[in-house]
């Protein structure tokens, strides 16, 4: 599924309008649904399409390439189950989809090199300390936050993903989707040995200040960082409305245990 005018061009199909191309994917949707069946979709991610194209040894442009690569086997979980949104708040939905599978890719890629140089024992130490690390985040959130982790390795952009976070009488509430895309993105950053932010942002409240608590990402992990405005808001004109206070975020290893 193409999500992006872009994409079309990819596919082939650039003299077609996107919102033409749209309206026959809502239409298509739509139909699938009245079976009764759920209908879960796939994002189109150009360069994970590309790849498989050379693998295949496809045309990306050939008739039947885009029903190849939606057939490709993936986990029920990682598609987007269609709940009857109207076309653009589905359009939405899939472009964050997109993004979210371009992250799990390049993730999922480094987790694999990993294995591949030492063993499936790398990946399971990786991902155990980013349980560790993550469930500490999560616990001390309050209601409402929003975790918002982006890393890059390299020079490049390894991913970004954030998650809601609330908080009921018996415990936390995170959706397990959520939770399993931002473990390996973090899991895959504490590999590549990789650098960025992670941040909790307070939901709005009444006469106050809008709270973002920060943590470097580096080879050393995440620690709590003084620089989180110079980091995140850079010449940043001040706000005219709620003031955003930027402070360090607490310390992870003194919590996790």
């Amino acid at each position: 599924m193409a999500v992006d005018e872009a994409d079309l061009a990819l596919l082939g199909r650039s003299r077609e309008s996107f919102a033409s191309y749209w309206h026959g994917v809502d239409a298509q949707v739509r139909a699938a649904a009245r079976t009764g069946r759920p209908v879960r979709i796939r994002p189109l991610v150009a360069f994970d399409f590309e790849a498989f194209c050379a693998r295949r040894r496809l045309d990306p442009r050939g008739r039947d390439t885009l029903a190849a690569y939606e057939a490709e086997p993936v986990p029920a979980e990682e598609l987007l189950l269609y709940q009857g949104e109207p076309a653009d708040v589905l359009l939405q939905l899939m472009r964050h989809e997109r993004d979210a599978w371009a992250t799990g890719l390049r993730a999922r890629r480094v987790l694999s090199n990993a294995v591949a140089q030492f063993g499936t024992a790398a990946e399971d130490e990786s991902r155990a300390d980013a349980r560790q690390l993550l469930d500490t985040l999560v616990g001390g959130a309050d209601d409402g936050d929003v975790l918002v982790l982006v890393a890059k390795a390299a020079g490049l952009v390894l991913g970004s993903y954030g998650m809601a976070v609330g908080r009921a009488a018996d415990g936390t509430l995170v959706d397990e989707r959520d939770r399993h895309r931002m473990e390996t993105l973090l899991a895959a950053a504490l590999l590549a040995s990789a650098r960025g932010t992670a941040t909790l942002t307070s939901a709005p409240r009444p006469g106050a200040n809008e709270r973002v608590r920060v943590w470097e990402l580096s080879p050393a992990g995440l620690t709590p960082s003084e620089h989180g405005e110079l980091i995140l808001a850079p010449n940043t004109p001040a706000p005219r409305g709620p003031k955003v206070d930027y402070v360090p975020g607490f310390d992870l290893l003194g919590r996790s245990g």
